[in-house]
């Protein structure tokens, strides 16, 4: 069945205009090189973050993420009706660039304190490039022909992230051993840099063409007879963030905790990240097609907190580190693919215009809010059985929302 749905795949582009195949294989290759990239940015930022700042440290630096991350998008969507798509790749390269080379050069000199921008910005300039990248091809292409490219353009990012974490992994312990000891987790951050800024000329062809929203109503008024759906929709995706956010920070104090040096740090943070993605891409292109195929909608969205309360149980069960790296690969694993792919399925039920207005309030507001609330409270209760106690609640509250959900579908369905 996964053979096949490649080969539906490949079948679909193919017969695609040649114009538009370019601007998707544009896309898929800026994807994999970023996405290649970004382990090595990822896995070398925070773990000199928590060897210097602490693992409890971590929540703090997620709200600045937060709050950068929301001032630079308004100021981006101000500037895509106004400038090029190349301009704005390029700068936000450039100015990447110059920041993660300063910020890596300035530690392996002694000034560690640099992390803590070095980090936040690692947490934005992923998300406007990709912004970047897909806005493009939504604007080249027709939805029809964008929505075909959604999941293999998800499984090849998936793939560069899992080959860059490998990459990374081997990386450091050869550059520390043979090369230029204790300085691999710099070496490694240097080469990520230089693939991000490889990518700063792919746009050059489209120096004229303007990324700009082309939605007329406000997205909030299009939703006045859909809030109740909208607020079930908004809930879960809370919800789904609160878990997986007490799972990262249950994760990062483990890794505090029992892996020593930030360079071995950055090792195990590598090759954990290569796991994350790797079973993100087997979901993909081999488990949701079939998933897809064989079960109704209710059953795959009911899955999802069943299947995390199931590793979180197992970590209940076992002792150590390893049961807590598992639960964290599980949920970011399913995170990027079965439950990104769900949560789109939740907006079907709406118009376009509705679609877009449930997007904007889900996926910009309750997104950040979500992540910026539960940072502010682990700011103040980081205990093990407060983790613990929260996780237990979030999934089960999660469960009797999906229920609720299906169950306002089916009425709805009914008048």
């Amino acid at each position: 069945m996964a053979l096949n749905f490649i080969k539906n795949i490949h079948s679909d582009l193919m017969s695609l205009g040649k114009e538009d195949r370019r601007h998707i294989f544009l896309v898929a290759f800026n994807l994999f090189a970023i996405l290649f990239s970004y382990p090595f940015i990822r896995s070398t930022s925070e773990a000199m973050f928590i060897d210097y700042y602490g693992a409890k440290s971590t929540p703090v630096v997620w709200i600045f993420s937060v709050i950068v991350l929301s001032v630079t998008v308004f100021i981006f969507n101000l500037l895509q009706k106004r400038r090029n798509v190349f301009f704005l790749y390029a700068s936000v390269c450039i100015l990447t660039t110059v920041s993660f080379v300063s910020c890596n050069l300035l530690y392996m000199n002694g000034f560690k304190a640099i992390v803590f921008p070095y980090f936040i910005w690692k947490e934005v300039y992923i998300i406007l490039l990709v912004h970047l990248s897909i806005g493009f091809l939504n604007s080249k292409v027709k939805k029809e022909v964008a929505r075909l490219t959604y999941g293999p353009l998800g499984a090849l990012g998936s793939l560069g992230g899992f080959l860059g974490g490998i990459g990374v992994a081997k990386l450091i312990p050869f550059i520390n051993k043979g090369y230029s000891p204790g300085n691999g987790l710099v070496y490694a951050g240097l080469i990520g840099t230089l693939i991000i800024f490889s990518t700063v000329f792919l746009f050059h062809s489209e120096k004229t063409f303007l990324i700009s929203d082309t939605e007329k109503e406000s997205p909030l008024k299009s939703l006045q007879s859909k809030y109740d759906y909208v607020f079930l929709i908004g809930a879960i995706v809370l919800l789904s963030q609160f878990t997986i956010n007490l799972a990262n920070f249950k994760f990062n104090l483990g890794v505090e905790q029992y892996i020593q040096g930030a360079e071995e740090k950055g090792e195990f943070l590598a090759s954990t990240y290569s796991k994350v993605n790797l079973l993100s891409f087997i979901f993909q292109i081999f488990l949701i097609p079939i998933i897809l195929k064989l079960f109704h909608e209710r059953k795959v969205h009911l899955s999802i907190p069943l299947i995390f309360g199931g590793a979180y149980l197992f970590t209940q069960l076992s002792s150590g580190f390893i049961p807590i790296a598992f639960l964290f690969i599980i949920y970011k694993g399913i995170d990027y693919s079965l439950f990104s792919t769900a949560k789109e399925m939740l907006y079907f039920p709406l118009d376009s215009i509705q679609r877009y207005g449930a997007k904007y309030v889900v996926d910009m507001i309750v997104y950040r809010f979500s992540k910026m609330l539960i940072s502010v409270i682990l700011i103040y209760y980081t205990s093990d059985k407060f983790i613990d106690i929260s996780l237990s609640i979030c999934l089960f509250v999660w469960v009797l929302l999906v229920i609720a959900l299906q169950k306002y579908k089916f009425e709805k369905d009914r008048v």
